[in-house]
């Protein structure tokens, strides 16, 4: 009896030899990966049975555990193999929630018989002859159909967008949490320096961190591709399971599982990486590889402190860019030259610095950060974007400022943060209708960004057109009724609409979304018993109080007196807020809740200080 890796079988136009482990088309190889042609071996050797998945899987992975998506890739790629895609003969069934069918006629032989009908002397001559009518026949074939299917397949949509998707852990290691979405943050971040292809920021995925419908999270975001990761840890061990899906149809266009001790999470990044621009046929320059196998630290604890920093900082509150500085500078401690680190670094010092401590004393922090970052590499995006946030709302120098976000653009066109920031510095100068575009910009690489849908109505409220800067700020608030931010721009609102009460209201639901809720209860009564401007007042006084406890913003102060029409307390806090580069500050250049103050010279002087002038 022949034994079974020696035997060949023949279906259609194919010849499978088990032995050589080789699959013929008309005499010509059809090359194909091992555990695809273990998958075709398995499924015809049971040809017109039903082959369940489990079997399949404990028989192409017997001692791993793997998804039945990377099974799936297989049938996928064995379906285009055999010329299925091509609208041919139909080898494989699927047999849904079980497994498959092989359902060609299949011819079995021995690999000896095989070579001795085509060795033998009578047979020689009639075996080339058929050979080379099957060949003309095939090659007409061929040629009808690859006219056909240019002219008449519709054409396989093209992938232009992606989501890289928190990795799920499987285990409940410490470390699973920060590590599934600083392995996502990681490989956006190199993907993202691919012009071709538009790669949803780290800050857009976070939320769907555990989710259990890839497909679904993908067409929430508008993207044409997920990509998918399961990992699991045991000690210094890492098992990673990534699959590549299309979106439109849920198809698998790519699937593996590595299987390697933690130090070598550097070269799986790479291997990702680069099977993923395959998968999408990216063609890559070289300067494209460089850039999307750059690694910035070889140093795996230096790379696990940094991912963990990643993770605080994506959570993006005070108390996150606090514990993200901690991991940060342990990371560069262990690793002077991970300039990722260092930008990291950079993004925490700048952004606490405009609410929760003084920028005097942060800032000057970030933009060394930021220096240090660049000087290690000159297009690290993110450095370079947040140098020129700093030279904006801290060093006040807008045309360095322009320039800095111009060169962060043409580095890498698809980073929406850029796109953001540079808006709101075109909001300050005054040139609404470029802003406006930025946002759109930023709003399409980052579509379910909370911060971007806001922003993206300032242009209408610094144009004076509050009855539609309410409606979008209220079209955020659809989106989550608990964004402070939104309710805070929409009391901004209702004020210039003189609609006191419900612009206090507004006011008040952010304060209480900040956690002041006793001073929300101190602030209604007062209103109940003074009105508007008693309401105000109170407000002053629990300003006060928690100045004493910590940092809190002149400029905030200001804004009160302001509104409260005490023309000379508003100056004497804008002067503070100018001493202590507060936050925001250049945005009175055109925010309409100082239009009260802009005929007075002590304004025009103090605009003109800023580098800005009065609109």
């Amino acid at each position: 009896m022949t034994s079974p890796a020696k035997r060949v079988y023949e279906f259609g136009p194919f010849r499978l030899d088990a032995a050589s482990r080789r699959l013929l088309k008309d005499g010509q190889a059809v090359p194909l990966q091992r555990k695809t042609f273990e998958t075709l071996l398995a499924l015809v050797e049971q040809s017109g049975q039903v082959v369940e998945k489990d079997e399949l899987l404990k028989r192409l992975w017997p001692d791993s555990f793997v998804e039945e998506s990377n099974l799936m890739v297989h049938i996928s790629t064995l379906r285009k193999a055999l010329g299925e895609s091509d609208g041919g003969q139909k080898y494989i069934e699927t047999i849904p929630k079980r497994g498959y069918r092989f359902t060609a006629a299949v011819r079995e032989s021995s690999g000896e018989e095989a070579g001795a009908a085509l060795d033998s002397p009578g047979q020689r001559p009639r075996a080339v002859r058929k050979a080379l009518a099957v060949a003309v026949i095939v090659a007409v074939l061929v040629a009808t159909a690859i006219t056909a299917v240019y002219f008449l397949r519709p054409a396989r949509p093209q992938i232009k967008s992606l989501a890289v998707l928190p990795f799920r852990s499987l285990g409940q290691e410490e470390r699973g949490g920060y590590l599934g979405l600083g392995l996502a943050d990681a490989l956006i971040t190199r993907l993202s320096n691919l012009s071709q292809i538009v790669v949803r920021p780290t800050g857009a995925v976070t939320r769907y961190d555990g989710a259990q419908s890839p497909l679904a999270a993908g067409r929430e975001l508008g993207v044409d591709a997920v990509l998918d990761g399961r990992l699991q840890t045991s000690g210094e061990h890492l098992r990673l399971t990534v699959q590549l899906i299309r979106t439109s149809d849920g198809a698998a266009i790519w699937a593996e599982t590595f299987d390697e001790p933690f130090t070598s999470i550097f070269a799986v990044q790479d291997s990702i990486s680069e099977r993923v621009a395959e998968a999408l046929s990216l063609r890559l320059t070289g300067a494209d590889r460089e850039r999307l196998t750059r690694r910035y630290t070889e140093n795996a604890e230096a790379y696990q402190l940094y991912l963990q920093g990643r993770y605080y900082w994506n959570r993006r509150t005070p108390d996150g860019y606090r514990r993200a500085i901690e991991y940060f500078e342990q990371a560069i401690h262990r690793d002077p030259n991970d300039a990722p680190a260092y930008a990291g670094l950079a993004d925490c010092y700048a952004l606490l610095s405009w609410s929760n401590a003084p920028p005097v004393q942060l800032m000057p922090k970030a933009r060394e950060a930021a220096q240090k970052a660049l000087a290690i590499d000159d297009r690290l995006v993110e450095a370079r974007t947040s140098l020129a946030y700093i030279k904006a709302w801290y060093e006040w120098d807008w045309p360095a400022a322009e320039t800095a976000f111009k060169q962060a653009i043409e580095i890498n066109p698809n980073y929406a943060t850029t796109h953001q920031w540079y808006a709101l510095y075109l909001c300050v100068v005054g040139r609404l209708d470029e802003a406006a575009r930025e946002f759109k910009r930023a709003r399409e690489l980052d579509p379910v960004s909370l911060i971007i849908h806001l922003e993206a109505a300032f242009p209408l409220y610094y144009a004076r057109r509050f009855d539609e800067a309410i409606e979008a700020f209220r079209q955020t608030l659809e989106r989550d009724a608990d964004f402070a931010t939104a309710h805070e721009f929409l009391a901004l609102c209702y004020e210039q609409k003189d609609r006191k009460e419900a612009a206090l209201r507004e006011a008040l639901n952010a304060w209480a979304l900040a956690g002041n809720t006793e001073s929300v209860a101190a602030i209604e009564q007062a209103y109940a018993r003074a009105g508007y401007d008693g309401a105000l007042r109170k407000w002053l006084e629990k300003l006060n109080e928690a100045g004493a406890q910590g940092y809190v913003s002149p400029l905030a102060v200001a804004r009160i007196y302001t509104s409260l029409g005490d023309n000379e307390r508003a100056f004497e806090w804008l002067e503070k807020a100018y001493e202590a580069r507060a936050g925001g500050l250049p945005f009175i250049a055109i925010d309409p809740r100082y239009d009260r103050l802009r005929a007075d010279a002590r304004f025009i002087n103090l605009v003109r200080r800023l580098g800005l002038e009065a609109r």
